[in-house]
């Protein structure tokens, strides 16, 4: 990006500078320039008008007879960035496959306990009617000795249609 050895003016270097991150370069200096603190940066260098790379700045302050000079090291982290943006690019996919998954799995579910609600409710209807059949089928003293029997089922019956009910049948 610059040449190793090589002067550069802040001017030139401000306009090396993505138009983006200028403004928050200028206040990162700004303790650094005024002797109190080391400035720290990730910003975007721009050269020949389209290439653009990542570098990160570590500037400290030196006292000079004509005021505050900075020295500074460079790094470029072009490839870094490129990869954090592949990360958080991923991150999302995985994210939104997630919400698919889960809503996939909630409608099965919905599906599933539809499926068995209706299983259940037909079955019951099925065993009511049976019980009632063969219970009208008994002779008078069966059915009257029996009784006990078949209304303890007609109850259990009942409780499990309540049941039905209650988990959403309307």
């Amino acid at each position: 990006l610059i040449p190793s050895g090589a002067s550069l003016q802040y001017d030139a270097f401000l306009s090396r500078l993505h138009k983006d991150d200028r403004a928050a370069f200028e206040a990162a200096i700004a303790p650094a320039a005024g002797m109190a603190a080391t400035g720290n940066l990730e910003c975007r260098l721009e050269r020949d008008g389209s290439d653009e790379r990542w570098v990160h700045f570590i500037l400290q302050p030196i006292a000079h007879n004509d005021g505050v000079r900075l020295r500074g090291t460079v790094m470029e982290i072009t490839e870094r960035k490129r990869a954090e943006q592949v990360e958080r690019k991923s991150a999302l996919q995985i994210r939104d496959l997630l919400h698919r998954l889960v809503s996939v799995q909630e409608a099965e579910r919905r599906r599933l306990a539809a499926d068995l609600h209706d299983l259940v409710g037909q079955n019951l209807t099925v065993l009511g009617i049976g019980l009632a059949t063969i219970r009208g089928a008994l002779p008078e003293r069966q059915a009257r000795d029996s009784a006990k029997t078949f209304d303890d089922m007609a109850q259990l019956l009942k409780e499990n249609w309540l049941f039905r009910w209650l988990m959403g049948d309307s």
